[in-house]
């Protein structure tokens, strides 16, 4: 639980052409993160999802470090990029797999998929709406289906926010 300055933000999700239009670089100003505290890979141990600085997030969302438990008291940290409104979480055999979406143009993106298992490597899957995002399309489908709400991860938004330290290096090298 953070207690400096936390100011709670309800998120939610946007249809990919609405997405693509509310930029994160908008709301998250020089000081503000996105944080979520959650027991993220089903050990009973809270992990976290902290944003990076503020300063690198762009139109498809920005840098995060999640904080997984280990089962020996340590955690483990991974690098992702994500849009902190399009995050989801769900089971499959038995590991729990995080959902991410990273928009690379006004119609397309990538959906990307890391199963928190101790692997952590994600899987990239390319989605194009088209020249009408709200068409029915497989794209959209997929979309719809990973991000519903009962898979949605909600942040917290934090204002005065610190991120936390770097994988390596500097942030944004």
């Amino acid at each position: 639980m953070i207690s400096h300055g936390t100011q709670a933000t309800t998120m939610t999700l946007m249809p990919p052409l609405l997405l693509l239009l509310a930029l994160v670089s908008g709301e998250a100003g020089v000081g503000t993160g996105y944080v979520h505290t959650g027991d993220l890979n089903g050990d009973g141990v809270p992990d976290s999802i902290m944003s990076g600085p503020s300063g690198l997030f762009g139109n498809g969302g920005g840098p995060f470090i999640v904080s997984l438990s280990d089962g020996k008291g340590g955690f483990r940290r991974i690098e992702l990029a994500l849009h902190p409104q399009a995050v989801a979480l769900d089971q499959a055999g038995g590991h729990p797999r995080l959902w991410t979406y990273w928009r690379s143009s006004c119609c397309a993106g990538t959906l990307s998929v890391t199963t928190l298992d101790g692997s952590s490597a994600p899987q990239h899957i390319p989605l194009d709406f088209g020249q009408d995002p709200g068409a029915p399309t497989l794209s959209r489908a997929l979309y719809d289906s990973v991000f519903r709400e009962s898979n949605r991860i909600a942040f917290e938004r934090v204002d005065n926010y610190q991120p936390p330290p770097p994988l390596g290096g500097e942030w944004g090298k």
